[in-house]
């Protein structure tokens, strides 16, 4: 089933590298008030194998404003891959799913 993200609201990630630290931030904004709940999975790869983090919430977007959903920090060097996939629900109804390499910030949906 594909699904089609909901045109009210723009995803992004935000992420920093700093000493062998990766900081993850999934960002939201949405043309009027919104309650959504959220999970977000990132996935690690290397040699040793995968890992994986989970977070799940709800957070009160106000309208045209950027609001952080969560944070999460991974360890990374540069033989490891990492994604991040992000499922948002807006009044109890999918609202979209959005896949990010961890390596490549900035990239909007």
């Amino acid at each position: 089933m594909t699904m089609t993200p909901d045109a009210d609201l723009q995803v992004w990630l935000d992420t920093h590298a700093n000493q062998g630290q990766m900081r993850i931030i999934p960002y939201v904004k949405s043309m009027k008030d919104v309650l959504l709940e959220f999970r977000m999975q990132v996935v690690q790869q290397g040699r040793g194998g995968s890992s994986r983090v989970s977070q799940q919430g709800q957070v009160h977007v106000p309208a045209a404003q950027a609001m952080p959903l969560a944070q999460v920090k991974v360890g990374m060097t540069d033989r490891e891959s990492c994604s991040v996939e992000l499922s948002l629900r807006k009044d109890g109804v999918d609202a979209g799913v959005y896949r990010f390499d961890c390596q490549e910030p900035g990239r909007t949906h």
